[in-house]
């Protein structure tokens, strides 16, 4: 497979997987790493999924954030993120990307795309979700799952007294405020901007029902160019290689409706 490295203005680097060894594409996919997973994603699962899109005929670059994974330097947002979609787009020839990642990886790519209007595609996993009514429903149901033992102990823990809690899953990302979110979700389909939601058994801390996703993102969460899955039966890192082909052909589809778009 002919993939090469894409050099960034500030020093940094890339990797491109050109789809069919062709690396004009009128769109590509630009994979964007979170917490300590480098650029190749965690066990390798940005490699895998960019040479399974290859075969598809779709182009990706994976890159890493600047101190994100083993890249040194602080990000400088949103300058080095527009720097690299620059760079992608000159070498590439595409007017337009497909951003996206993990956790973390989501929310940048979700914050770029308020800013930079090349971004019109989102590979969103385990992205942003306000809590509320469902996902205690969801909770509940977690619950009634457990033997009696577990759910004694369960309930003892919501009860006791202990020290200040640890810290939230909002408290360590950068997450939008939930009228940002919806304000951000009608400007993005008003632009014509395609997403794709996966929420998975990872991010089960604050997303466990399936009508969470429509009272975190508004009425606009059910348009056509919003495409949403909940995989509650897969880990947050995609361990599992039935999990990790699952991505990639949901991503392929995906994808290649957006190819067709931009063609």
């Amino acid at each position: 497979m002919n993939e090469r490295v894409l050099a960034f203005q500030d020093g940094g680097f890339g990797i491109l997987t050109p789809g069919n060894g062709n690396a004009r594409e009128p769109r590509v996919l630009v994979l964007l790493n979170a917490g300590f997973m480098p650029r190749s994603g965690a066990f390798r699962l940005h490699v895998e999924l960019a040479r399974s899109l290859a075969l598809r005929g779709i182009t990706t670059v994976r890159c890493e954030m600047p101190g994100v994974g083993d890249s040194h330097g602080q990000l400088h947002w949103p300058a080095w993120p527009r720097q690299v979609l620059d760079q992608v787009c000159a070498d590439t020839g595409c007017a337009s990307v497909a951003v996206g990642g993990i956790c973390s990886a989501a929310d940048d790519a979700w914050r770029l795309a308020q800013v930079d209007e090349r971004v019109d595609g989102l590979l969103l996993v385990d992205a942003f979700a306000t809590g509320g009514f469902w996902l205690h429903w969801g909770r509940l149901g977690l619950l009634r799952r457990r033997s009696w033992r577990r759910r004694w102990k369960a309930l003892g823990q919501v009860f006791k007294r202990s020290a200040p809690s640890e810290p939230t899953d909002d408290d360590l990302r950068a997450w939008p405020r939930p009228e940002q979110a919806r304000s951000g979700m009608q400007a993005l389909q008003r632009r014509g901007a395609r997403m794709l939601f996966v929420y998975t058994g990872g991010s089960a801390s604050y997303f466990l029902h399936p009508r969470q996703f429509q009272r975190t993102w508004g009425c606009d969460a059910d348009g056509t160019q919003v495409r949403f899955q909940h995989w509650r039966d897969c880990d947050h890192l995609m361990f599992r290689p039935q999990d990790r082909l699952r991505l990639a052909d949901t991503v392929g589809e995906w994808m290649g409706g957006h190819q067709a778009q931009a063609a």
